[in-house]
């Protein structure tokens, strides 16, 4: 139900804020940008998902935020080069995300240091033996 109420109300609001002289009509685009995000979050969210879905759903919104701001023309360089780093590792976390979710290769793991202020990394000489490290219980 608050999918369907909520794009009705989120696209009503800037035009009557605008309407009523109370916001600029690039303002207003602004907000109607930034709002577009939210109804597909929130069905996603009401779909009833995984944690996984719903926390990959969060960052996906979260870039269509960034997209949205880096398409005002009115927001000074500096800003605009931040939400360029900002939309680029949310590129990263995204795509990670997902090859987490379907890849789990052991061969990328490597053991923990048995010394932890160590700075270099312990390679393992013969990586098919048993561990010298021990297991990794918890």
């Amino acid at each position: 139900m608050l999918a369907l109420i909520l794009p009705i109300l989120l696209s009503a609001l800037p035009m009557l804020l605008q309407a009523f002289g109370v916001i600029s009509p690039s303002l207003a685009n602004l907000i109607a940008s930034l709002t577009s995000a939210i109804p597909a979050l929130i069905a996603k969210l009401e779909a009833g998902g995984t944690p996984t879905a719903d926390e990959l759903a969060l960052l996906q919104a979260f870039q269509a935020e960034i997209v949205a701001l880096q398409s005002n023309t009115t927001l000074d360089p500096s800003d605009l080069a931040l939400a360029s780093a900002l939309n680029d590792a949310l590129s990263k976390a995204i795509a990670a995300y997902q090859t987490a979710e379907t890849v789990d290769d052991p061969s990328t793991l490597t053991p923990l240091p048995t010394n932890l202020t160590d700075e270099a990394p312990i390679s393992d000489p013969n990586p098919t033996a048993p561990s010298q490290f021990g297991s990794a219980s918890v």
